[in-house]
């Protein structure tokens, strides 16, 4: 006899599973698909085919439960990242797990694996470990094992690449006379913290630069204004990094000779003065300042508005005081700061001739004027 079904039901409900011996069971279920066809009976039982699963609507005085979280997994989280001088191995745990220790395995290419530790487990608490027994350039895999109560184990794999260390190239220097500027490249630059110069000097004292601290990774020129002129020097590119230091070869650098004035002249008149002067261009000089100073101490710039040209040699000083004395210096500043002063140079402007004679005689028809002057 057919069932008298009074209707069609599907979706997520209350299942019952009718068993062949007749007996039934319940269980909770939630399902997003449509059963085959089926149905209850007027008496409220489920019905069709022995063995299949029946779904009914469940009543709304009686919500679904929502249905229980996942559980975490045993190993949550398992990384490798580089540390000055190491690999840092980091975990996470399901702390509800009964944990005996923990051990790792380094697996490397061309070489055996190695347990770490060697005979011993970590603790159960312990969540990281610094791998010291590394080195740049390599590739490194790494297998976490955690051990439990029950006697079994579970595995998680990390693996990490170190770049090779870095590389100084192309270190070289410019010299000026109180400056010197240094100039680098740096293969591999991913791992560099800091860079700094040594300087070493004859009869001088060595000295880093920066004095206290680094440059920063990404600095690749820097100017030495501590430095004398016409001095050797030897620097050394230091670069601090993850695992360690790297040096350059020494840099040897001779600064110049600081510009000298050379065959400084000048040639008095009664009014004014010629000045000449000769110039060892040893570094980029702004042009040249003259300056006259008198008896009281104090000194003018001439001429008043401006400065020569670097190109000049010799400068007409007009305006003057016969019989006068006056001191000359001329005034260099270089390009790269500072400035180069010649000696100073005393002149005395000629005094006007006195007239040692003088007579007027007449003749008659003119009169004769006539003088002597002092030599």
């Amino acid at each position: 006899m057919s069932p008298d079904l009074t209707g069609f039901i599907g979706g997520g409900f209350d299942t019952l599973l009718r068993t062949g011996n007749g007996g039934v069971s319940w269980s909770r279920q939630i399902s997003m698909t449509r059963s085959a066809l089926y149905g209850v009976d007027k008496m409220g039982h489920a019905v069709g085919s022995s063995g299949d699963i029946l779904s009914i609507i469940a009543p709304p005085d009686r919500p679904l439960d929502p249905p229980p979280p996942p559980p975490p997994p045993p190993i949550k989280l398992f990384y490798a990242a580089l540390v000055p001088d190491a690999v840092r191995l980091v975990w996470d745990v399901n702390d509800e797990l009964l944990i005996t220790g923990f051990r790792l395995i380094k697996q490397g290419s061309g070489v055996p694996d190695v347990w770490i530790p060697e005979a011993s487990k970590l603790s159960p608490s312990t969540r990281y470990y610094d791998d010291g027994d590394v080195s740049p350039d390599t590739s490194l895999g790494y297998t976490l094992v955690m051990y439990l109560v029950i006697g079994s184990s579970i595995n998680a794999d990390a693996s990490i690449v170190i770049p090779p260390a870095p590389v100084i190239t192309d270190l070289s220097a410019t010299a000026e006379t109180e400056r010197v500027l240094l100039t680098w490249q740096i293969d591999s630059p991913d791992m560099i913290d800091g860079i700094r110069l040594f300087r070493t000097s004859v009869g001088g004292p060595n000295v880093w630069l920066p004095p206290q601290t680094s440059f920063d990774p990404g600095v690749r020129a820097h100017y030495d204004v501590t430095v004398v002129p016409d001095s050797s020097y030897l620097y050394t590119l230091n670069v601090n990094y993850l695992f360690g230091e790297v040096q350059s070869a020494p840099l040897a650098v001779t600064t110049l000779p600081l510009p000298v004035f050379t065959e400084l002249d000048a040639i008095p008149e009664t009014q004014r003065v010629t000045l000449s002067w000769d110039f060892l261009m040893t570094a980029g000089i702004e042009g040249f300042h003259i300056f006259r100073g008198y008896p009281d101490g104090t000194s003018v710039r001439v001429p008043p508005n401006g400065e020569l040209s670097p190109s000049v040699r010799s400068y007409i000083d007009i305006g003057l005081t016969e019989d006068s004395r006056y001191v000359y210096t001329i005034v260099a500043p270089l390009t790269e700061g500072g400035e180069v002063r010649s000696d100073p140079l005393a002149v005395t402007t000629v005094a006007f001739p006195a007239i040692s004679r003088f007579d007027v005689r007449s003749t008659g028809e003119e009169v004769l004027i006539d003088w002597d002057l002092e030599s």
